[in-house]
């Protein structure tokens, strides 16, 4: 093995060592088990949603709320960085170089969120992608483990937090493949369209009816000329 494989070796396993301590945070710091839930269970009911209704897309409206949600999460990101112990008041805030840049950088990222759905700013495709469940709560997530559990803000959170994303949507497509079979919504036939018809005059037969064939097909058999009587 030579330095680059061990090199590389040495990085996988520092990203799933951090991985890891991600996923077990929640687990060590019992406030943000209870800010994490509510987006563990989001993200699963919206997984089945889509599971179910196949044939669905996100849509702008919902994206728009997702940035709201991520908005109102933050906020209560920034309360734990105004109420935490090590801060205890915003002239404390502000001093503090790193939860400063967090609370600026949470704001600044809500807004901005909000403004390029609202606007439409970005493709379609790739918006309904970034504002969707999965990158949403997953972002909130990873940014509560560095409020609440202290876990590093570098290179190797951020490559956690890829991989982490990665998983979700992996799982996802699995669950949505998985409910779909078993109560995904098919679409019925669609009903045959009634054939319109011109109105039709007071008393003339409506063609293709059986009165109106027998009429057609009538043929009245001749007339014969009787004679006249004559006494």
């Amino acid at each position: 093995m030579n330095d680059l494989e061990s090199a590389a070796m040495a990085a996988a396993t520092l990203i799933y060592e951090r991985f890891l301590l991600l996923l077990k945070a929640p687990l060590n710091n019992q406030d943000m088990l209870w800010s994490a839930i509510p987006l563990v269970i989001a993200t699963v009911f919206i997984t089945l949603y889509f599971g179910r209704h196949k044939d669905e897309e996100l849509g702008w409206n919902t994206a728009f709320g997702n940035t709201m949600i991520f908005m109102f999460s933050a906020i209560s990101v920034i309360r734990q960085i105004y109420t935490s112990p090590e801060v205890n008041g915003s002239h404390v805030l502000l001093v503090s170089n790193f939860n400063f840049l967090v609370a600026s950088v949470l704001v600044l990222a809500s807004i901005s969120l909000m403004i390029i759905t609202y606007f439409h700013i970005l493709p379609k495709r790739v918006a309904f992608f970034l504002f969707s469940a999965i990158p949403m709560n997953a972002s909130l997530y990873v940014v509560m483990t560095i409020i609440y559990a202290k876990v590093p803000s570098d290179l190797l959170t951020l490559s956690a937090t890829l991989l982490l994303v990665l998983l979700l949507v992996i799982i996802a497509k699995v669950l949505r493949f998985v409910v779909w079979h078993l109560i995904g919504e098919r679409k019925s036939e669609p009903a045959a369209l009634p054939i319109k018809t011109k109105p039709l005059a007071s008393g003339q037969l409506q063609s293709g009816s059986p009165i109106a064939d027998e009429t057609q097909n009538y043929n009245p058999p001749a007339v014969q000329k009787q004679k006249s009587w004559q006494p």
